[in-house]
């Protein structure tokens, strides 16, 4: 193969994946409805809710420190 060919080759396949890529951005107008924060639940006033999140949340945390030690 010679160095044109290959530099041929070569810019063909970053146009390509130029191109790919501009077509597989995700749109704009995708918008979350719901924005919570992570660890905490959406509703506030859901007591039971909030508690059962940071139970899981110090369940993970202790499991990950016990794989550790």
């Amino acid at each position: 193969m010679s160095a044109r060919m290959f530099i041929s080759l070569m810019l063909l396949l970053l146009v390509f994946t130029a191109g790919l890529f501009a077509f597989a951005t995700p749109k704009a107008n995708e918008v979350q409805t719901k924005e919570c924060p992570a660890g905490t639940a959406c509703k506030e006033d859901d007591a039971q809710t909030a508690a059962a999140d940071g139970m899981m949340w110090e369940s993970v945390s202790r499991h990950l420190l016990n794989v550790i030690q």
